[in-house]
């Protein structure tokens, strides 16, 4: 679904993240080294905010949708910046609050963050991997 690359900033080396395995380092690396995605989109246009995560799908290292995810809204603060006297604060919310179009009940990780981690998994994940 969205189309990157993994890239060691230890040694610079690029790889690909393979459709059947979970690629968590490099194995040529000389130290333990971070990845960075680098995707071959250049600038983020998301969607619909009933999407929730997968509204930034162009930009996270994913291989499926998985259904339920949610989503924080941002939004410009005008009373609290005020009273700060701050003229551009934002401010996000994870919870539920359906009037503002959140539905996170318990503003966790696994209602937002969890559904692009386990969207980078294989289909087929073994589960002897678990």
């Amino acid at each position: 679904m969205t189309e990157y690359s993994l890239t060691c900033l230890s040694s610079g080396r690029s790889l690909p993240d393979c459709p059947d395995s979970i690629v968590l380092s490099n194995p040529q690396a000389g130290e333990p080294a971070f990845l960075r995605a680098s995707y071959a989109q250049g600038q983020l246009n998301p969607g619909p905010e009933s999407d929730g995560i997968y509204r930034f799908a162009e930009w996270l290292p994913i291989r499926r949708r998985l259904d339920g995810s949610s989503a924080p809204v941002t939004y410009k603060s005008t009373g609290l910046a005020a009273a700060l006297g701050l003229s551009n604060l934002y401010i996000t919310f994870s919870g539920y609050w359906p009037e503002c179009g959140v539905h996170m009940p318990t503003g966790t990780f696994k209602e937002c963050e969890a559904y692009a981690v386990c969207a980078r998994m294989p289909a087929a994940f073994p589960h002897t991997w678990l």
